[in-house]
């Protein structure tokens, strides 16, 4: 109701405040959803913090719940909050494209600034050009790599928990070849599946 909603957006504007945030809360009218995407693109955001836990339970080849309908449609890197800041420890899909590669830009920047640790992890045939492609990167930041066999969902998924990381970083692929309900997807996985928060990292102003 809107006696709720005003409380809500009160105490974000109050926790925002004491982190020295300046905030502007505001309650878009319409579905979560397009809302957030609408009011993200009018504000020309770089990137949208959810605080969705969706996972396990959910069929990916059903009807897209919060988190992917915005992660698919943001013209901006997403944030899929579901541990506390700062994280410790980051992990981060590479397999050589173009989606990978931002990804681990994005979280070599995450782990420069906030001193955590730094994972690469490949799936499938272990291909050291997918590591080495990042060395100039991570030079004088301690990275572990790992090249396992597997399928790439399951594996980063499994690293990430047995790492015990606080943070996935994926990119998205490019939505000309894969449409926004399409299943099995690395990022798609991870948005519903993860417990530890989920970063994707996007080509600003595509959809993907």
């Amino acid at each position: 109701d809107h006696n709720a909603t005003e409380r809500v957006l009160r105490e974000a504007a109050i926790r925002s405040g004491a982190l020295g945030l300046a905030a502007m809360p505001q309650a878009a009218p319409g579905q979560p959803a397009g809302a957030i995407l609408h009011e993200a693109k009018s504000f020309g955001a770089d990137l949208v913090i959810l605080g969705c836990y969706e996972h396990s339970e959910l069929n990916l080849s059903g009807p897209p719940g919060l988190a992917r309908q915005v992660k698919w449609g943001a013209r901006s890197d997403v944030l899929i909050a579901r541990t506390h800041p700062p994280p410790r420890d980051v992990v981060v899909a590479v397999d050589g494209s173009s989606a990978s590669i931002r990804a681990a830009h994005r979280a070599v920047a995450i782990s420069t600034r906030g001193g955590c640790g730094l994972n690469l992890v490949h799936a499938e045939e272990p291909e050291a050009r997918h590591v080495d492609a990042f060395e100039d990167s991570v030079e004088g930041l301690p990275f572990k790599a790992q090249a396992l066999r597997g399928d790439a969902k399951s594996v980063v998924l499994e690293w990430a928990g047995q790492d015990r990381a606080d943070l996935v970083v994926v990119g998205t692929g490019s939505p000309d070849r894969m449409a926004p309900w399409a299943v099995g997807t690395v990022s798609d996985y991870m948005v519903e599946h993860s417990p530890s928060s989920v970063f994707i990292a996007k080509e600003i102003g595509a959809t993907s």
